[in-house]
């Protein structure tokens, strides 16, 4: 039986060193007798991972690095020594349950039964909590900065969150400038930081910056409306990801309470239904509703009989305000450098270097990355006419009666036709039910006021009287306008992650295109292996290539 490592204590009579805890203060006080140096690292309340140094005689000039997971179950003392079976070397504890601590540990012991160092190679013992289930014990050690040049990893299984694991040797870190703290910006940010680069973020505002498309006070997280395959792989390691920091940055960011989803008067080949039979070709999860059936869940919306109705409890919303600022303030604990209130210039090259330019002055970097958003065109004038902004505008509402739709009761939900695309969430956080549209077709300019026009309160007031009367018995509160950065073309809705036009050492991540925030947990590792030149197939639809025109292709 393997249980995952979040189990602090298994069996009913909690024997001596069962948990991770115990684990670990066993091994410290083996390693402590021989002369080791012992240290911890804080995870989690109550799990810390578990640093077993055996030193250099003289200065470390390469390190040996051991992975193993702590993981969780009871165990007699035989079981913590591994054993030797047709000249192989094992380790299947009741604890170990793969044999990983065993072997690493015993052989650490074993080559320091004399008293022996290595002359120039120090060699580290990291036991790894909570990391079978979030990988959160590679998280917190991949943020050490002060590693040797040459290292050789030994791990128990690959984990992205390792920086020697990914390829089994340490690149030079870079001085990275990024431009930009919108959820690209500072998921890049993390990304980078966490793989050991010098990173510096930039905004031109507060963060969370009020007129960035980022801010907004909630988002939705679905995987539906995506023929693209790609799309469902970065949504579904998206989810992961927001889940682990939802959990440690105070539970109050990502809402799994599922989505109600009403089409009309659209042929097969639209979006909406491409993409349903994409998840269902996937295996996943999503049921296509009767009138009675969704009447009887939903009551709170007006459902006709011709309406093809579908729900997916897999998705969710994300509190996106709350999340970029949660996420700056982690990026800022783990090293990055935050200068908010900072506007940028220009993003320019110089030799081998990339600047960022201030009003009072250039800052050079090794590279630079602008997640700027609407001001991608301002800061490259390269992207003028290859972009097209549009403004799309939201209401809120204020029940007379909250209850019908609170969480539990009212899911996400989009209501689809030709030339209204509406959708809306439960009753939020702020005190109210934002209704807002989709249809991108009001060009606009990054300076426009963010505040939503009569025309359109008045329309949203109609959609809502006709499709939720409940919540049309309310009243109108307040709404906002956000901008959405698209392809001038208006019909490729990919993003744009790769070298800008012309440029080395510049790397764009935006052209969000409306869609873009729910993949925040996903799409930081996908903007640094862009930057670090390492291939990533869930990248290659980002490319530039031919998408701006003919003649402009991807550089560098």
């Amino acid at each position: 039986m393997v249980l995952l490592s979040v189990n602090p204590a298994f069996p009913p009579d909690d024997p001596e060193r069962t948990g991770e805890e115990r684990v670990a203060t066993h091994l410290a006080d083996l390693a402590r007798k021989r002369g080791f140096k012992i240290s911890r690292q804080a995870v989690l309340l109550g799990k810390k991972n578990l640093l077993v140094r055996l030193k250099s005689s003289d200065k470390a000039k390469r390190r040996i690095l051991l992975f193993p997971y702590l993981d969780v179950v009871p165990a007699e003392d035989n079981q913590f020594k591994p054993r030797v079976k047709n000249v192989c070397l094992h380790g299947h504890g009741a604890w170990d349950t793969t044999g990983f601590v065993a072997a690493f540990f015993h052989a650490l012991l074993e080559f320091t039964k004399d008293k022996r160092r290595p002359a120039e190679t120090e060699i580290l013992f990291e036991g790894l909590v909570d990391e079978k289930h979030r990988q959160l014990g590679s998280q917190v050690f991949g943020k050490r900065r002060n590693s040797p040049k040459t290292a050789t990893a030994y791990l128990q299984r690959p984990t992205r969150r390792l920086k020697t694991p990914i390829s089994c040797e340490w690149r030079r870190a870079m001085n990275i400038g990024i431009v930009g703290a919108g959820i690209f910006g500072i998921v890049a940010a993390l990304e980078l930081c966490n793989r050991g680069h010098d990173v510096t973020l930039f905004d031109r505002g507060e963060i969370p910056n009020p007129e960035a498309s980022s801010t907004d006070v909630s988002k939705i997280i679905r995987r539906t409306n995506y023929p693209n395959e790609t799309y469902v792989e970065l949504v579904t390691r998206a989810a992961e990801q927001w889940r682990i920091w939802h959990d440690r940055l105070g539970r109050s960011i990502y809402y799994q309470i599922g989505k109600f989803i009403i089409v009309r008067d659209f042929g097969p080949e639209h979006e909406a239904l491409s993409g349903y039979e994409t998840l269902i070709r996937l295996g996943k999860d999503i049921s296509k509703l009767t009138t009675k059936e969704a009447r009887e869940r939903f009551p709170q919306f007006s459902v006709r009989d011709d309406d093809m109705l579908f729900h997916d409890r897999w998705a969710g919303y994300l509190r996106s305000g709350q999340a970029v600022a949660d996420l700056a303030q982690l990026a800022r604990d783990e090293g990055v450098v935050v200068r908010e209130n900072t506007p940028v210039a220009g993003v320019s090259e110089s030799g081998d270097t990339a600047q960022v330019v201030l009003p009072s002055e250039s800052l050079s970097f090794d590279r630079a990355i602008v997640a700027a958003g609407p001001w991608v065109a301002a800061l490259l004038p390269h992207m003028e006419g290859r972009i097209r902004i549009t403004r799309q505008q939201m209401a809120f509402f204020m029940p007379k009666d909250a209850a019908p739709f609170k969480r539990g009761r009212f899911p996400v939900w989009s209501i689809l036709s030709p030339g209204n695309l509406w959708y809306g969430f439960p009753f939020l956080h702020e005190g109210f039910v934002k209704v807002a549209e989709d249809s991108k077709v009001d060009d606009t300019t990054v300076g426009i006021e963010r505040t939503p026009t009569a025309t359109f309160l008045d329309w949203a007031c109609e959609f809502v009287a006709e499709r939720i009367p409940r919540l049309s018995a309310g009243e109108l509160v307040g709404g906002r306008s956000c901008l959405y950065t698209n392809m001038a073309n208006m019909v490729d809705e990919e993003f744009v992650i790769d070298w800008a036009p012309g440029y080395q050492r510049v790397l764009i991540a935006g052209c969000g295109c409306g869609h873009g925030f729910k993949f925040g947990g996903s799409i930081g590792p996908v903007i640094a292996d862009a930057l670090e030149d390492r291939d990533n197939p869930l990248g290659a639809m980002f490319k530039i290539g031919t998408r701006f025109g003919e003649g402009v292709s991807d550089v560098g």
